[in-house]
């Protein structure tokens, strides 16, 4: 197994393959952090005890512990030792036959991990071309006009259409959300107006904070309405039943009951054929024809019916995503348990095996003062520089037994006669 070169410490993740029904390709994947997390509620705040505020200082690799993987940060709160990441990239995939093993490296000294770190709406890679728009809740409301962010390379973000307060942004199931008062507060989509033909999938997490009943209609979880194209899914008058509404009819769902203060994760999808179907927490609660057809508009609007208004939601939205693709089974079911933090067991933290690489830097033959950086001799990835002491000697610090060559570079000289000392197939050794 290898070892990412230049980080301290890591930490096993396995994905159990229990949820896992089919191998799934560019799966994003939601990893918690905090005192009781994983399906063995867990304890990782090691992870902010040694990097502190500074999110730059992780890396997520294969099982190969050293192809990474892209990472969003959608929370990271040291103080609180709290934080969720959204990992993932092209050419991984969460398998079904067996478990699938990660590693979260996270070391105070290494080099900011730009590459393949970063916060929603700009570390794209982590949600391929099927994702239309995804958003984590991640942002300060009160921060107005597209203040909540578009995971995605499209940019479709939110803006809250009232004066909301940053006291807004609060605790999600996992990671942060978004509260609406029920009073005024709605968001409105004002990204690009693509639209985009069936089949798709959405889905959204979400916590009521007043019981809907038989007497709030048209109240709009999430959608847009449009007289050609388009759609919303809101809750009607009949018996408190959500109803999926198209241009050309509508199905409802089974379910009726939507108790306050509880956790709701609704998946739905419109199919080829004007088939759709919505579950609630995997359980299906609609089926039929709802007669569905043109193009939807993907400029979401929640909380609220900006057309035909009827009332505002009092409600927590922790995720919603739109999907230009009929999910499987099997992704669906994963998606469920990821975002309910019933996918993954942490392993135990483990140390780097430190090496190390010596030498005496000279120059005409008497020993001076430079700047000496070790590269890995097999790619020139830098691991580490010091500066040689007034005899000449230096000694830095490795992860990795690689193969380097050491440059000592002579920083005083005249811009004109610059000077390198080169070190070359240095073989690191052990420090016990």
């Amino acid at each position: 197994m290898g070892w990412l070169s230049n980080w301290a410490y890591r930490r096993k993740i396995t994905i159990d393959n229990t949820n896992i029904d089919s191998d799934l390709t560019h799966f994003p994947v939601p990893v918690p952090l905090g005192t009781s997390v994983g399906m063995s509620d867990q304890d990782v705040t090691d992870i902010f005890t040694e990097v502190g505020d500074d999110y730059s200082k992780i890396a997520v690799t294969m099982a190969d512990g050293e192809t990474q993987l892209y990472v969003e940060v959608e929370q990271w709160d040291a103080t609180n030792n709290k934080g969720l990441l959204w990992v993932s990239r092209d050419t991984w995939s969460v398998l079904s036959g067996s478990d699938t093993e990660i590693y979260l490296y996270f070391d105070s000294e290494a080099l900011d991990n730009t590459t393949y770190v970063g916060i929603p709406g700009n570390q794209t890679e982590v949600w391929n071309s099927i994702f239309e728009s995804v958003y984590t809740y991640a942002q300060d409301p009160s921060g107005g006009t597209g203040s909540i962010k578009d995971s995605t390379s499209n940019a479709n973000h939110l803006s809250p259409q009232t004066s909301m307060a940053s006291g807004d942004l609060i605790d999600g199931l996992i990671g942060k959300g978004i509260r609406l008062d029920g009073s005024d507060d709605w968001l409105k989509g004002g990204g690009t107006t693509e639209n985009f033909d069936s089949p798709y999938s959405v889905l959204c997490l979400f916590n009521l904070k007043t019981a809907i009943d038989s007497n709030q209609s048209n109240k709009v979880l999430f959608g847009k309405e449009d007289s050609s194209k388009g759609f919303s899914l809101l809750w009607t008058n009949d018996g408190g039943k959500l109803r999926w509404l198209t241009n050309n009819g509508n199905i409802q769902t089974a379910k009726n009951s939507w108790t306050a203060d509880t956790w709701y994760c609704l998946q739905a999808v419109q199919r080829t054929n004007s088939d759709a179907e919505i579950w609630v927490d995997l359980t299906s609660e609609a089926f039929g024809n709802n007669g569905y057809s043109g193009y939807q508009n993907i400029a979401v609007e929640q909380g609220h019916r900006e057309a035909n208004p009827g009332g505002y939601l009092h409600i927590v939205y922790c995720h919603l995503r739109y999907v230009k693709d009929e999910l499987s089974d099997a992704w669906r079911k994963a998606d469920h348990h990821a975002l309910t933090d019933n996918l993954l067991t942490w392993g135990a933290t483990e140390q780097a095996a430190t090496y190390k690489v010596a030498g005496v830097v000279k120059q005409d033959g008497n020993p001076v003062e430079r700047t000496v950086r070790a590269y890995k001799r097999a790619s020139g990835e830098l691991l580490g520089e010091t500066t040689s002491l007034t005899d000449g000697r230096f000694e830095i610090e490795l992860f990795s037994q690689d193969e380097v060559y050491a440059v000592a570079l002579d920083d005083t000289s005249d811009a004109d006669d610059f000077n390198a000392l080169i070190f070359d197939r240095i073989v690191p050794v052990s420090v016990d």
